[in-house]
């Protein structure tokens, strides 16, 4: 008789398997993860930090290099009403102005997985990006196939991932899938075999009710080139097309679905062709503005007779970061955030401003940041520093939780 437990319909077997969940966090470093951080809701979208709970259907912010796109909705019935792309970066790097840095999100995506390995073998960590685009780490400790995540607030602790077998049952090596439930019952389940194509990707998504659907079932077709880089996203309304035209350029363009019917099946390498007259309906592309170097990042949104550039700039021995917000030749608006470390790095003080088309300062906020064993956590905020000076102190648990 085989012992363990199976995560199927028989949801009895380990609750209800409803947590509640608003995941937020960092992959890369993850003491990124930053406690009562403040959300900025702007014109320009949000901080890099953005609500979960924001409807912006696209959005741009500040605080890493931070990009949603909308890719639309998916098939009318689906439980995962829409479908989002989305590029997001701690500093500058080389993959960022690749698609290798763009993630393709259906409720939730899986983006990584660490080499460290727990003593039986499987990996320590797992990364994965959810609705509103915001990536969180989960961990598994030795002899534990259940992963919680790293660091946040009451509603991100009780997120739970599971290593299962093909069958559906626990496993502490070698898993096929990986189960993550979230805090209204539904199940995202993601392939984990090395050798699959599909290695890190939607299998399927299950609602607490017991209905199973895939990206067939959404409408939906992902395709890939032969290092599973994103080439081509079909969706109910629009194709993605995702063209890289070197190393430090590539665009994402959305093209109607008419446009591939009229040219007609697939080419060799196995992505739709497009009219050749036809044209993008709306674009993103990516840019190095000054290939060589780390320091800027473009990227520019074409829709209909509208041109909105996002111009980034980072210092890594400083940490400082701008995001200027216009047309390409008129700046409407420019975000900036400044860091200073105490002497031990323990400590810091982020400053963050706006400043309007004119180059006055509209708002500015004061926070200071304490690095305890569980992350990263605002001790203090100061919201408009040189006038009404508003104060909000943060106090936390052992465990991170703001008390």
């Amino acid at each position: 008789m085989r012992t363990g437990i199976r995560f199927g319909l028989q949801v009895a077997l380990v609750g209800v398997l409803a947590w509640g969940a608003s995941p937020r966090g960092s992959w890369g470093a993850v003491n990124e993860y930053l406690a009562n951080r403040k959300c900025v809701e702007n014109t320009s979208g949000k901080s890099c930090d953005p609500c979960s709970d924001s409807s912006s259907p696209s959005a741009v912010g500040l605080g890493c290099a931070w990009v949603k796109i909308n890719a639309g909705a998916l098939r009318p019935g689906s439980s995962v009403k829409s479908a989002l792309f989305r590029m997001g970066e701690n500093q500058l790097t080389e993959s960022i102005y690749t698609p290798q840095a763009l993630n393709f999100v259906v409720g939730y995506a899986m983006t990584g997985i660490s080499h460290e390995r727990t003593r039986d073998g499987a990996p320590r960590q797992v990364t994965l990006v959810e609705s509103a685009g915001i990536p969180f780490a989960v961990n598994f400790k030795d002899g534990e196939s259940i992963g919680v995540p790293v660091f946040g607030d009451a509603w991100v602790m009780k997120l739970r991932l599971f290593m299962v077998d093909a069958n559906g049952w626990a496993t502490l090596a070698n898993p096929a899938y990986y189960d993550l439930y979230t805090g209204d019952g539904d199940r995202y389940r993601f392939n984990a075999f090395k050798t699959s194509a599909q290695y890190m990707q939607l299998v399927s998504h299950r609602t607490v009710a017991g209905r199973e659907e895939t990206y067939e079932d959404m409408g939906v077709e992902v395709i890939r080139d032969s290092n599973q880089i994103l080439r081509q996203v079909l969706l109910p309304t629009r194709l993605a097309d995702i063209v890289a035209t070197n190393n430090t350029s590539y665009a994402i363009q959305f093209y109607t679905r008419s446009a591939m019917i009229l040219a007609g099946g697939k080419d060799t390498n196995g992505c739709y062709r497009i009219d050749p007259n036809a044209a993008p309906f709306e674009s993103w592309s990516f840019v190095n503005p000054e290939p060589g170097s780390l320091r800027k990042l473009r990227v520019t949104r074409l829709m209909g007779s509208r041109t909105t550039v996002y111009d980034f700039a980072y210092e890594a021995d400083s940490e400082n970061w701008v995001l200027q917000t216009g047309d390409g030749v008129t700046v409407l608006m420019q975000e900036e955030e400044t860091t200073l470390w105490n002497d031990v790095r323990s400590e810091r003080a982020t400053t963050s401003a706006i400043r309007g088309s004119d180059g006055a300062i509209t708002s500015r906020t004061i926070e200071l940041i304490k690095t305890f064993s569980w992350g990263d956590g605002v001790i203090r905020r100061i919201t408009d520093p040189a006038g009404a000076c508003l104060t909000n102190t943060f106090t936390y648990t052992a465990a991170g939780l703001t008390e």
